[in-house]
């Protein structure tokens, strides 16, 4: 009986059929592991991305409120960025924060912790991430000049009455906003 198991054992330890399924088998869970860490990472990266361009939105609403006290830019600010943001909420507690510069000048920051969903199963690598963003604008003063270049080639001559009235629409914003013709220098 002694020699049968021996036997047996020798002939399991030199059969190398099924060594594919074995290798696969211990390659598939760091296989796993890498692919979570790079769909967190990814996730993060892409939110990071939204809160820049939340940010960019927050800090302009707040240059563009004139005439609102600094508690009121804040509260458009805070509510441009989250309008931005468009993720859910409870994946990241953002603060932010909203300060005047010297001038027409404004910052917008926002700072949170992203929670992984898999990276921080693998030993090492954490559990979150913090993810902030810095923007900041002034408002202009000066002159404005705008040069209007309109499409008048035959693929335009169904939709010119549309042209002239949009073209026409903006000319008379921008003039309405300018405050006096001064400021503004159009030529189309």
């Amino acid at each position: 009986m002694n020699r049968k198991l021996r036997r047996l054992i020798e002939r399991f330890r030199r059969d190398d059929r099924g060594n594919v399924a074995l290798m696969f088998g211990l390659a598939l869970l760091p296989l796993m592991g890498l692919t979570g860490v790079g769909m967190d990472y990814s996730r993060a990266s892409q939110l990071r991305a939204r809160m820049a361009t939340a940010a960019d939105a927050a800090v302009l609403v707040a240059v563009k409120s004139a005439g609102l006290s600094f508690e009121d830019r804040e509260r458009a600010a805070r509510a441009a960025f989250a309008a931005n943001l468009g993720i859910d909420p409870s994946l990241l507690a953002i603060n932010t924060t909203l300060t005047k510069l010297s001038g027409n000048g404004y910052r917008f920051e926002a700072n949170g912790d992203y929670r992984y969903s898999m990276m921080q199963l693998v030993p090492g690598l954490g559990s979150s991430r913090r993810l902030g963003v810095l923007s900041e604008a002034n408002a202009g003063e000066g002159k404005v000049e705008v040069a209007l270049v309109l499409d008048n080639t035959g693929s335009m001559s169904s939709d010119m009455q549309a042209l002239r009235k949009a073209a026409a629409d903006f000319t008379n914003i921008l003039f309405d906003s300018a405050g006096s013709s001064a400021d503004l220098k159009m030529s189309i």
